[in-house]
């Protein structure tokens, strides 16, 4: 029988005897193998126990620890409780790498639990399955799903590892979003979760607050907008999708439009009184006069401002991922926010019925639609096209810019559900019964790797 034979039969040997632990999460072998005085340089003998052979472990055989080998004398190379052969054979844990989820806490602690004070490696024990409350079906390993809750504190051990908090200590926990930012809840804004990439950039966004329902309007009217630098003013207040600034060249602008407060309420299934006669340049100005607090989460604050296009693309992929109805947002759908709990949910109203601003611009010429838009067809863009450049509505007046006449070449964004509209100049208008545009609050996306503080 050749060398390659023996080490297969050798190793199917332990594994059989590996896997007849059965519910045995330890971290040792049931084997009758014991540390030898052998040379470890025989690849057919298992020096330390640990239900790898030599020969799997220094596997060029140079009797050196070499980088990606396990120790032959040492059955816990890694250190985290748990011998090599359970890592490789049974827990399908890294020996090399005592957190292989990367989760903060030790697979050792995973595969045991946090309460275990000393890992007895020298026996066979019983112990219960670590991590009751995970996704795991059946709940087995553990160390490999960096969502566990290995506290019961209800925060899983990544959101604990980011927050900066002991996720093996039910007392050291942080405050979920939905508990640290009182004033903006108060407002009637919602929280939308994040954890999963929405434009395709490979990193997945973080959550924000939302407001569930269109502004309605109120008797309240805003003041008059004076601004000194139009073209600074729009700069701040907008995302410029295509370019990186607004070539106007105006000196000092007013706006004396009539529009309305928002006032976020629950308005039931049956809107009325939504608003009309809004100005996209105004829009920002509606919010700061509504004087919503700030989200303050630890040492971050989120001021409220108009959503983004990308952030009416990620509330809409989690409600197309939920399916059961159209306004319902789910954490855990399409990835997992530490922020709130994992079972949490919340709803979103009359998405897609209205035309909603957003908080982006386009550059008329040239512009090409990003691709995380979704943009089913070219009828879904409300435009003119002329030699290529996309026009829109470049015939609208945006007022008395010094030069009478002079046409806006930028369109706010509008969106209504999956369809993009691309209407009015930045200070332009829409009052037409029946096609009001419609605006809602947010903030910006969370930081997701500061540390919070419990307050």
């Amino acid at each position: 029988m050749n060398l390659s034979t023996k080490l297969s039969m050798a190793a199917l040997l332990a594994l059989l005897a590996l896997s007849s632990c059965g519910s045995n999460r330890a971290g040792d072998v049931t084997t009758s193998a014991t540390p030898s005085d052998n040379k470890p340089t025989d690849p057919l003998l298992d020096n330390d126990g640990d239900g790898l052979l030599n020969g799997e472990e220094d596997k060029n055989g140079n009797g050196v620890v070499d980088d990606g080998e396990t120790d032959p004398n040492n059955r816990d190379t890694d250190g985290d409780g748990l011998w090599d052969g359970n890592e490789l054979l049974t827990y399908l844990t890294d020996p090399l790498n005592p957190d292989t989820d990367e989760d903060g806490i030790s697979d050792g602690r995973e595969v045991y639990s946090c309460d275990e004070q000393i890992f007895d490696t020298q026996k066979v024990t019983q112990h219960r399955p670590a991590n009751v409350n995970s996704n795991d079906n059946p709940n087995v390993i553990d160390a490999l799903d960096p969502y566990n809750d290995s506290d019961g504190d209800g925060r899983n051990n990544m959101g604990e590892k980011l927050k900066g908090t002991d996720g093996c200590d039910p007392l050291d926990n942080y405050p979920y979003i939905t508990d640290s930012c009182e004033g903006i809840r108060v407002s009637g804004a919602t929280y939308i979760p994040g954890g999963f990439d929405v434009d395709g950039d490979g990193v997945n966004e973080t959550g924000f607050w939302f407001t569930p329902y269109p502004s309605s309007d109120t008797t309240e009217e805003l003041p008059s907008a004076h601004y000194t630098n139009f073209k600074s003013e729009m700069e701040e207040k907008f995302n410029i999708l295509n370019g990186s600034s607004l070539d106007y060249s105006t000196g000092e602008v007013f706006h004396s439009n009539k529009i309305y407060a928002p006032k976020f309420i629950d308005n039931g299934t049956s809107p009325t009184n939504y608003q009309s006669s809004l100005y996209g340049m105004d829009i920002p100005i509606a919010i700061d006069a509504a004087k919503i607090p700030a989200c303050v989460d630890g040492n971050n604050s989120y001021t409220p401002t108009v959503p983004s296009n990308k952030q009416y693309i990620h509330v809409l992929k989690l409600i197309e991922a939920y399916a059961a109805d159209d306004t319902t947002v789910k954490n855990g759908l399409l990835g997992i926010d530490p922020n709130v709990p994992l079972d949490y949910e919340t709803k979103v109203h009359y998405l897609g019925t209205f035309r909603e601003y957003t908080k982006d611009i386009a550059i008329l010429k040239n512009f090409e639609a990003p691709s995380f838009w979704s943009i089913r067809s070219d009828n879904d863009i409300t435009a003119e096209y002329v030699n290529g450049d996309m026009l829109a509505w470049t015939d609208i007046d945006v007022g008395d810019f010094t030069f009478p006449g002079y046409s806006d070449p930028h369109a706010v964004v509008v969106r209504k559900g999956w369809t993009i509209d691309l209407t009015f100049g930045v200070g332009s208008g829409d009052a037409t019964p029946g096609n009001e545009v419609l605006f809602r609050m947010a903030t910006s996306y969370l930081i997701s790797n500061e540390a919070q503080s419990p307050n």
